[in-house]
């Protein structure tokens, strides 16, 4: 990595991890964060353009941040330097030309395996490490339909390297997937008719294997078991800071909360969680990260969010096109050990 790269990078973190951020609590128990840094793109030369998607792999301690405008996948270490980057086009289904791609959504697979959602086709590209295409999987084939007229969009992984794909066009659903890219499941499965619960944003796993869903129209918010059952519903799409404009991903944390970043807030919503006979009983916290702004925690246009499960939280913003690392600074205290 040249020297420029390393000053731009270095300077950035600087410039944040002095800044005077903070955000008034609304509650007693809302979790208390620490600014980690802050990374603006590849290179001085080349920064994040329209960045809307990013994934950490916990595997490795890296963070791949889909940088869209720029057609590529950008690759950082865990104090946000960039190690490299991978180029994705897409391919033509009729003539095989390839042209510049707009990579979405991101997964990692154990074996290193780069899982990738594109808006410009209908296919999940599977790569390599090296960023080689190794495979295609069109979720229309998986569903039996039409491949033209099912679009693969948010991408999650559980514990077991299961895939969570959304899909939206002739199926609105979420697939499971096995690491080989079987279908093993479908989940939340809508018809094409119905007005409410479109528009997938964004996908979670927990370590409990719950499935979390943001959507752009209905309820905000989905909460399924395991096994496919929803467990809980929340938010809507009014005023109110339990409310949202538009959820656009979310996370947990090692405690149990609830992460959910809000497109048109400018925000991170956090909400607790308690099981509750057999469903999942939540209620608001606080807004604990953004505010519109270009300061150390704000936010301007949050795109996706990323997340550990246990305590590092990204945040990515389309506009302020820059992604942000927060550490949330768990209770260790008598009660919580063991």
């Amino acid at each position: 990595m040249s020297q420029s790269v390393k000053r731009f990078v270095l300077i950035a973190v600087g410039v944040v991890l002095a800044g005077s951020w903070g955000r008034a609590q609304a509650a007693d128990d809302a979790p208390k964060l620490k600014y980690v840094y802050a990374a603006y793109g590849y290179s001085p030369g080349q920064p994040f353009s329209r960045p809307s998607g990013v994934f950490y792999d916990t595997n490795r301690g890296e963070l791949y941040v889909a940088d869209t405008g720029n057609g590529q996948i950008v690759i950082l270490d865990n104090k946000g330097m960039p190690k490299a980057r991978i180029t994705h086009s897409v391919q033509d289904p009729g003539s095989g030309a390839r042209s510049k791609g707009e990579p979405r959504g991101i997964v990692v697979l154990k074996n290193g395996d780069i899982v990738v959602t594109d808006s410009l086709c209908n296919y999940v590209d599977v790569l390599d490490f090296q960023g080689r295409s190794v495979r295609k999987v069109w979720p229309g084939d998986l569903l039996k339909l039409d491949r033209t007229k099912v679009r693969p969009g948010c991408l999650a992984l559980d514990a077991s390297g299961n895939i969570y794909l959304s899909v939206s066009g002739d199926a609105n659903e979420i697939l499971v997937l096995s690491p080989g890219m079987s279908l093993k499941a479908e989940i939340g499965k809508m018809t094409v008719a119905s007005s409410s619960m479109k528009a997938i944003t964004g996908l979670w796993v927990d370590r409990d294997g719950r499935i979390y869903a943001t959507y752009a129209q209905g309820e905000c918010v989905r909460v399924y078991a395991p096994d496919g059952r929803m467990l809980t519903s929340f938010g809507a799409h009014e005023a109110g800071p339990n409310n949202f404009s538009l959820p656009s991903g979310l996370v947990t944390d090692a405690e149990g909360r609830v992460w959910v970043v809000d497109t048109m807030r400018h925000v991170v919503s956090v909400f607790k969680t308690e099981p509750a006979d057999s469903v999942l009983k939540v209620s608001f916290v606080t807004l604990a990260i953004g505010g519109q702004g270009t300061a150390a925690g704000d936010l301007i246009y949050p795109t996706a969010i990323a997340g550990d499960g246990s305590s590092r939280i990204f945040v990515v913003e389309r506009t302020g096109v820059r992604v942000q690392a927060f550490e949330v600074l768990l209770d260790k205290g008598p009660d919580k050990a063991g």
